[in-house]
């Protein structure tokens, strides 16, 4: 299996920090929400926390950076 780049990695982390607006290491469905606002969408707190569910592996109903890196980010060849 492909492994990301120190470039995509930074790059993945940067998305996930403008989503991770308080800074505590986990996308929160409220945090989706106003992301969704910021880039001119909508997305109920429900569909959000959908979302969520869907790539929160570890069952806590946040998405850390391992979930979303995994779940959103694409490996290099």
């Amino acid at each position: 299996m492909p492994r990301y780049t120190r470039e995509e990695i930074k790059k993945w982390k940067e998305v996930f920090s403008k989503i991770n607006t308080d800074g505590d290491r986990y996308i929160t469905p409220e945090e989706l929400v106003e992301a969704a606002k910021r880039d001119g969408e909508e997305m109920t707190k429900e569909d959000a926390a959908d979302f969520i569910k869907d790539f929160d592996t570890n069952g806590n109903g946040k998405i850390e950076f391992s979930e979303f890196i995994k779940a959103l980010g694409e490996r290099t060849a």
